[in-house]
């Protein structure tokens, strides 16, 4: 089927140095790709309920990690200060007040719950061996029952890598939250969520999760994370002993892997970064769209992807539509649903949602992600993303 929307051209600048973010739309979808490198395009590209408490969840893990004397009695007082800084972010973000309030938010207060429970956990392990010391005149040290936090604050380690790119960096200096990991002679960059040391001294690389995990890893989890894998080799001369997915509630979930998979992922990341330049110098710029139901669920740029409403299925589960816009004898307008093709609505009112481009008089469809259903209708939520086209 073709519906007839107007395809859009982003106009991207080169890559040069490499991000695991970007590595993995290089893997994934072109367009997606050439969509983020496009300043125009790229505000498109907002925040959400659900990056904003991952993000949350990920500064105040951060804050108990390099805080030494934080206290499981400060985890709901800091909780609150993020959670509201980052609402206020959104709002300013998406240009209004009308985002409810955080605690209605979708699963707020199972990930809430799930986060500070585990952070008191590696809390209160942090402070028992001083207890246990106190009481017995022996040292922290004496203490084997260690927290991922313990093995990796100890003295005389630090959490920052360093600039140099020798392949000789200590392994504990590599240890820790948020780190930052680089190949300066391939200009590739990545931040890893956590590096740590389990308890029988394997080096583990962690992906945090703190949406929903179905229990099976993505193409773009294993993608991230044999990019990490990688690039802790080239600043230690040492391949870590596991990969693997961490949810909130500190359950890992790891996935097998060898090094060679590794050096073939990142072989062919530099092919296809060279390739991707290579069009943008010859100013081939038709960007080729993957679209499938996972390769676009969290896609901030349905709305701008012809693809996408080419192949949309209501059983996606996007609550996203095309329709093509209408007019009645009474000069009133009409939506007429074009994608999904097997879309349960035929006509519906013409919405009226916000846009970042107003509506001219060529325009004849209108393009609407992230909508809620009422009766036979939508309606338009506060970060419901639409788009007039051609």
């Amino acid at each position: 089927m073709t519906i007839g929307v107007s395809e859009v051209c982003p106009n991207p600048a080169k890559i040069s140095d490499l991000w695991a973010s970007t590595a993995i739309s290089l893997f994934t979808c072109d367009f997606r790709l050439a969509c983020e490198m496009d300043p125009q395009i790229k505000r498109y590209q907002r925040g959400s309920e659900h990056t904003a408490i991952g993000t949350v969840i990920h500064d105040l893990r951060e804050r108990v990690f390099n805080d030494d004397q934080f206290k499981s009695g400060n985890l709901e007082e800091e909780w609150e200060n993020l959670i509201t800084s980052a609402r206020k972010e959104l709002c300013e973000e998406w240009g209004t007040n009308k985002i409810p309030p955080y605690r209605h938010w979708r699963y707020y207060q199972v990930k809430r719950a799930e986060a500070l429970s585990a952070l008191r956990v590696t809390l209160e392990k942090r402070e028992m061996p001083q207890r246990i010391g106190r009481a017995s005149r022996a040292t922290p040290e004496h203490y084997e029952e260690k927290t991922f936090v313990d093995l990796e604050r100890q003295e005389g380690q630090s959490v920052e890598p360093p600039t140099s790119q020798s392949g000789s960096t200590s392994v504990n200096e590599l240890l820790g939250l948020e780190i930052r990991l680089q190949d300066l002679e391939k200009k590739i960059t990545g931040k890893a969520d956590k590096i740590s040391k389990t308890s029988n001294n394997k080096i583990r690389i962690s992906d945090l999760k703190t949406g929903e995990w179905k229990g099976e890893p993505t193409e773009s989890n294993k993608i991230q994370l044999l990019i990490y894998a990688f690039l802790f080799h080239s600043e230690t001369a040492k391949w870590p002993d596991e990969l693997g997915i961490e949810e909130t509630t500190d359950e890992f979930h790891e996935i097998p892997y060898t090094p060679q998979e590794a050096v073939n992922l990142v072989s062919e990341l530099i092919e296809k970064r060279g390739l991707f330049n290579e069009r943008i110098a010859s100013s081939d710029l038709e960007f080729q769209a993957n679209p499938t139901r996972e390769n676009c669920k969290n896609c901030s740029f349905k709305v701008v992807c012809a693809n996408y409403w080419e192949v949309l299925s209501e059983d996606w589960g996007h609550y996203s539509l095309a329709g093509k816009i209408e007019r009645n004898i009474d000069q009133s307008e009409e939506l007429r649903i074009v994608s999904p093709s097997d879309s349960r609505l035929d006509v519906i009112p013409l919405p009226n949602p916000k846009v970042l481009e107003e509506r001219n008089s060529d325009h004849k469809f209108l393009l609407i992600d992230n909508y809620k259903t009422q009766h036979a209708g939508i309606v338009m939520k506060w970060n419901t993303l639409a788009r007039y086209s051609e």
